[in-house]
């Protein structure tokens, strides 16, 4: 996200309100078990249609990098980087489904689809791990900084995310 209202609140003091980029991420595993059916279409069934249905846990982190800008309660604008990465549990279900030509004996070409659907076990959220600081590293005046500040806390990624991934693949037999 770039160029969100945002604010840093310090401590004792009113929020500061800037703007942020954000670079949020999703990283981690899923495990689980798939199961899938492939059956021919036509007389010669030279199309093929294959759907597959994986349900299971997702374990990971959500990651939430913030660049801001923001201005003293004294006027002074100031920037700040902040970044946490969290732990985080989904459960997903993960349905396909493809077609496929035969390009001869052993060959094929096909498209499909990919879904995922993941229920967050422990929604993320920003916690606070890390203060930062409200003005000028080497501020002279007391209006060029407002002390140690942090972002309030929320959510960094959804409770449901669902994702749709369209795919070519290629398959030979032996």
């Amino acid at each position: 996200m770039t160029g969100r209202t945002a604010q840093l609140v310090p401590r004792g003091l009113a929020a500061n309100t800037g703007t942020a980029d954000e670079t949020l991420g999703l990283r981690g595993l899923r495990f689980g078990p798939s199961a899938g059916f492939r059956y021919g279409l036509g007389a010669s069934e030279a199309f093929a249609v294959t759907l597959r249905l994986g349900a299971g846990l997702f374990l990971g982190s959500a990651v939430d990098a913030r660049h801001g800008h923001f201005t003293t309660s004294g006027g002074t604008p100031y920037a700040t980087d902040q970044s946490e990465s969290v732990a985080t549990q989904y459960v997903y279900l993960a349905p396909e489904v493809r077609i496929s030509r035969a390009l001869g004996s052993h060959f094929d070409v096909g498209v499909g689809v990919a879904g995922n659907l993941m229920l967050s076990l422990n929604q993320p959220e920003w916690r606070n791990q890390q203060t930062a600081l409200a003005g000028l590293p080497n501020a002279t005046a007391s209006n060029q900084s407002d002390g140690f500040a942090s972002f309030p806390q929320e959510s960094t990624a959804g409770s449901f995310i669902v994702s749709l991934v369209p795919g070519v693949d290629v398959r030979y037999a032996f």
